[in-house]
């Protein structure tokens, strides 16, 4: 704007105010006005320095017009906005969590698709609850669905899901919440498994007792080991898990309740793994004899893979080595001209003796 002007007043409308209405520090809605200063070219981009803002409120379409008295409204000084509502979405995709156990962590979000909502409740909920469940954390029993407080900035809405025990198949997740597009996931079910973990494949019969443990969580596609490891879900009474050896003689199993051939141990709710020492709860194999023998374990509607079977060789310890024996030969003291070995005895007696004398003359 040229020197001397007292500026320019533009005018602004939004064609439909109840899909999106224009903000300024004097008035909301449409129209506003904002002025081009004196030596200036364009509004301010500020609505607190005086400029404006527009304000989604709804889905739908509106145009929005700037014109100024005497001046021509160009095409780009009419805007066609199209307001779209922001969407939910499973942030990490599909997943798949084994009958009886719950996700891995509590870290499985619903992303919501813009912040500024003032604070919003997000429900996600199961369509099937007979084969997979939902909660906020590891810690709290599973429902059909949970509705979960997002506050005004954030977007995360944190879940967990359960598989159900003895339950397996695929099921549908949904997350809705006002203002927001629905989101849709996928939780397949499948039969858990179960494998041995820190057992040594060889140890000898003076070994100390070996503490292993058993792990569960989601089969890999050949059942040889665990594609991954998950918790038993929240509101389980634990998973019973037996332990077997096929020798006894050669190794046997020890917990703090019994020793012997076969034992069990319990994998609590909550965990993925039964306990890491006999002293706590878990189990230790304790080498006999030389020979082979197999531990392997089971749970209950569970696949045993490759891995929660062991084969462990014993060995006998080596025996100490003892040294060469003491040689019981006289002391050879020969010299040059030939003379003969004198008893070690005697040459003992004798230094006594020259003991025992020297100490009389000191007396």
């Amino acid at each position: 704007m040229r020197a001397g002007s007292a500026g320019l007043s533009v005018t602004l409308q939004s064609s439909a105010t109840g899909i999106g209405r224009l903000v300024t520090t004097a008035t909301t809605g449409s129209p506003v006005s904002v002025t081009i200063p004196v030596g200036g070219y364009q509004s301010h981009s500020t609505v607190a320095t005086g400029g404006v803002a527009f304000d989604p409120l709804t889905t739908g379409t509106t145009i929005v017009t700037a014109s100024i008295p005497g001046f021509i409204t160009t095409d780009a000084g009419s805007k066609t906005i199209e307001v779209s509502a922001p969407e939910l979405s499973f942030y990490y995709g599909d997943e798949t969590v084994g009958a009886g156990l719950m996700s891995r962590y509590d870290n499985r979000l619903v992303r919501l698709g813009a912040t500024a909502h003032g604070g919003v409740t997000v429900r996600i909920e199961s369509s099937n609850s007979s084969v997979a469940l939902v909660s906020p954390d590891g810690g709290t029993v599973g429902t059909e669905f949970i509705d979960v407080y997002v506050p005004d900035g954030e977007q995360n809405a944190f879940y967990v899901v359960h598989g159900v025990e003895g339950a397996t198949g695929s099921v549908s997740l949904t997350a809705s919440a006002p203002g927001f597009i629905d989101g849709a996931g996928t939780v397949n079910v499948v039969q858990s498994a179960v494998r041995i973990q820190g057992l040594s494949t060889n140890t000898t019969t003076l070994s100390a007792d070996n503490p292993f443990y058993l792990e569960v969580g989601v089969p890999n596609a050949g059942n040889t080991n665990l594609s991954s490891d998950q918790r038993v879900r929240a509101g389980s009474p634990g998973l019973i898990a037996t332990v077997s050896s096929s020798d006894v003689a050669v190794g046997q199993l020890v917990t703090i309740p019994l020793t012997g051939a076969m034992v069990t141990v319990q994998i609590p709710a909550g965990a993925a793994r039964s306990a890491t020492t006999v002293a706590t709860g878990g189990v230790a194999f304790d080498p006999l004899t030389s020979g082979s023998t197999t531990v392997e374990t089971s749970i209950s509607g569970f696949i045993t893979t490759a891995a929660g079977s062991v084969s462990v060789t014993v060995t006998e310890a080596p025996e100490i080595a003892s040294g060469p024996p003491i040689s019981k030969t006289p002391i050879s003291t020969a010299s040059d001209d030939g003379g003969g070995a004198i008893d070690p005895l005697i040459l003992v007696g004798a230094l006594l003796l020259l003991i025992v004398n020297i100490n009389r003359r000191r007396a």
